[in-house]
């Protein structure tokens, strides 16, 4: 269900139909999930594609079609075993049985489409009948002119799906356009990826709003040179070649990762270039930057390149040859037609020939808009006034009662919806988890039950039930219901990973290019750390102060507060001392406190921000400083936190990589836990008083919506942990640790 009408729904939806349209006596429909008249789409298509949609609902769908000699085929276009953790999807697709779903619903279509031959290579063995269809651009408009005046403009857009992606390249953009004043940064993105180019100057850089296709190619269009960061993970490995295809067609050089996606497409040197790493991807850059010839020689080709092969239209008869090939029997003479005849009329049709777009009215704005609030943290109000505004609109369908059901909880709506639709395996599974939460065992049981028997080949029902039993103490047949689940999943699992093949920059490289120098950030302050401080102090070392962000917060807070700052970075010093009292240039091991006017007892708040962990000796220094706390005063520690959850499921797959941020920075040389920091703190003479946590945003599907007072086992990507304390969930979850730490 969506309104967007941005790539993927373009490259695998729209264009392809409207290009089967072009053909002799084919009728198209672009549908989503959403709309009104589905069901009746769904009876009466010839071929039926399947693309985003992982419903229960549908398994029932794909066995009515095969029984009436229709066709449905499903399409695979994201390896979503392998999913970003900044994709919206995450959450679903983290749940093992929403990815068996998705790969049970591709063995039973009558045939699996794919958008590259890597998901057919992860995916083929589901199905026997398949075919890939490459993403092609409907037209490539005529070469513009090479720019030779103004700056040369590097660029790139995309969704915040590839936050991981650019924030690995970023600081070594940021140094690369700082180096070359000829360049500037152009990106179409969101604003956390926006943010991670803060220490470019704003005339270096310019921010397009993320919007539609249109204005997408419009912001290519202005670009000189187009890049692809995508790191060697399993998602980008199975995504699409569509980032050159645009560059090249709209003008834009395309310096692109060497990965699985670009290598039947991309001649390196001839119509595009790879690189690998950040390193490479200024080598590339650097030489580009500098060669406007070799440049128009490349835009050339790769323009040539996709005019002659990558064009919808020549591809469109090879897509109706293989649904012809899968039909059992001819087309069903003229009802198609009066369907679509039918269907152009609605409120809502957009018709060219014989393609038709279904976009929302009222009642799918409605359910579309009552389903996001509905499930969101603040919107359930306003939400169910949505979903119930889409049921007066359409009394007869079920959809907005089962999502009212579901998001409110509520059995009388999920009654309504199975009245609607008796075929619903997902209101039927929904009415008797709402049973089973509230003790009702033999109304859960009948409902699980009935759910197996709309969808017998499907374990969730029989897992359910079997838990349903165990609750009444029928163990037996709750075996037998865990075996049946279990043998129907086996048939459906995700095979075990592969060893890992990543590409990832080696430690030395990051190393050489002197991390954290390009991302210097004067407003940057460990905000939740300085919020434990609750008593104004007068004194404040702040070791580590990096560019000044903690002491102009303190100074905000506290007027008249004194700060004094340690610095060891010369550029990042000099942007502190314009908000600090004192800034002290060296390393905290090298400095002669006497000397500089470090004296016992004259600091009531000492803050090590992010510091000890780049420490050989972290307990050393913490026994230097403890005698520059004045009675009363405190400590006041943030540190990375290597029992996170994203941390701890790499490393159970063999993952430790080093990067040139976060908990794995290739300068930190100590790792700590809440437990062995506080051990630190107390075997140095301080007393913890307090502990606080930064949460790790990549980790929101894993812990967003739920009550972490009482979870006790959390998942991800097969690393499951049990029988958590509350602390526990707390520090999976954490990015840093804060403490507040006291003399003993």
């Amino acid at each position: 269900m969506h309104r967007s009408r941005g790539g993927d729904w373009y490259y695998r939806t729209f264009a392809p139909g409207r290009a089967l349209a072009e053909l002799p006596g084919v009728h198209v429909v672009n549908v989503d999930q959403a709309h009104r008249k589905l069901p009746q789409i769904l009876e009466g298509a010839d071929v039926l594609v399947v693309n985003g949609v992982c419903s229960a609902d549908l398994l029932g769908v794909i066995e009515q079609r095969r029984r009436a000699g229709r066709t449905t085929v499903f399409e695979i276009n994201d390896d979503v075993q392998e999913i970003q953790d900044d994709n919206p999807l995450a959450g679903f697709f983290r749940r093992p049985e929403n990815v068996r779903l998705f790969r049970r619903l591709a063995k039973q279509a009558n045939a699996v489409q794919y958008s590259v031959p890597e998901l057919e290579r992860l995916y083929g063995s589901l199905n026997p009948q398949g075919r890939v269809f490459v993403n092609q651009l409907a037209a490539a408009p005529p070469l513009p002119a090479l720019r030779t005046e103004g700056p040369v403009r590097v660029g790139w857009g995309g969704s915040a799906g590839h936050y991981e992606d650019m924030a690995e390249v970023a600081p070594a953009l940021v140094r690369f356009v700082r180096q070359e004043p000829r360049v500037t940064l152009e990106l179409m993105c969101s604003d956390r990826i926006w943010n991670l180019f803060e220490a470019l100057p704003a005339e270096r850089k310019r921010r397009t709003p993320v919007g539609s296709l249109e204005q997408y190619y419009e912001f290519v269009s202005r670009l000189d040179i187009g890049i692809a960061p995508n790191r060697d993970r399993g998602f980008n490995r199975a995504r699409s070649d569509v980032k050159f295809l645009e560059y090249a067609a709209f003008g834009a050089v395309a310096v692109v990762a060497r990965l699985v996606p670009y290598l039947a497409s991309v001649k390196h040197g001839e119509n595009g270039f790879y690189f690998e790493g950040s390193s490479g991807l200024l080598q590339v850059l650097g030489a580009l930057v500098n060669d406007s010839a070799e440049r128009q020689r490349v835009r050339e080709r790769a323009h040539a390149y996709v005019s002659q092969h990558r064009l919808q239209s020549a591809h469109a008869a090879e897509r109706l040859q293989f649904y012809a090939e899968l039909q059992p029997s001819a087309p069903s003479g003229s009802e198609p037609q009066r369907l679509f005849e039918a269907l152009s009329a609605l409120e809502g049709a957009e018709v060219l020939g014989r393609h038709l777009t279904l976009a929302h009215t009222r009642y799918e704005e409605s359910l579309h808009d009552g389903l996001v609030l509905v499930q969101s943290k603040d919107g359930g109000e306003r939400g169910a006034s949505l979903l119930r505004a889409a049921a007066e609109l359409e009394p007869q369908l079920d959809l907005p009662h089962l999502y009212l059901g579901a998001g409110l909880d509520s059995e009388e709506e999920l009654l309504v919806a199975l009245v609607k639709n008796p075929a619903s395996v997902q209101a039927a599974l929904a009415l008797g988890e709402h049973y089973l939460a509230r003790g009702k065992l033999m109304p859960a049981l009948q409902r699980f039950l009935a759910a197996a028997e709309l969808a017998p080949g499907y374990e969730l029902p029989y897992l359910l039930a079997a838990s349903t039993m165990r609750k009444l103490q029928a163990n037996k047949e709750a075996e037998e219901f865990e075996r049946l689940a279990q043998n129907l999943a086996r048939a459906v699992a995700p095979p075990p990973p592969a060893p890992s093949t990543r590409t990832v920059e080696p430690a030395w490289r990051l190393l050489d290019q002197g991390v954290h120098l390009e991302t210097l950030n004067p407003s940057y302050a460990p905000v939740g750390l300085l919020e434990m401080i609750l008593t104004p102090p007068k004194r404040v070392l702040d070791v580590g102060c990096f560019c000044g962000g903690t002491g102009r917060f303190l100074k905000r807070r506290f007027p008249g507060c004194e700060v004094v700052g340690v610095e060891m970075l010369e550029p990042a010093a000099r942007l502190a001392a314009e908000a600090y009292d004192t800034v002290l240039l060296g390393t905290l091991e090298s400095l002669d406190f006497h000397e500089v006017g470090l004296e016992p007892g004259s600091f009531d708040a000492i803050v090590l921000a992010d510091v000890l962990e780049h420490l050989f000796n972290p307990w050393q220094a913490l026994l230097r400083l403890r005698p520059l706390l004045a009675p009363g005063g405190a400590l006041y520690v943030s540190l990375p936190n290597v029992r996170n959850l994203k941390v701890m499921s790499d490393l159970a797959r063999g993952d430790f990589d080093y990067a040139g941020a976060g908990i794995l920075d290739v300068t930190h040389v100590r790792f700590f836990t809440r437990k062995t920091a506080t051990e630190m703190l107390t075997q140095t003479g301080f007393v913890v008083e307090d502990v606080g946590i930064n949460p790790d945003s990549r980790l929101a599907p894993v812990f967003d919506g739920k009550d972490l007072t009482q979870l006790t086992r959390v998942e991800l990507n097969g690393l499951a942990l049990s029988d958590l304390r509350h602390e526990d969930v707390l520090e999976l979850l954490a990015l840093q640790l804060f403490f507040r730490a006291r003399l003993a």
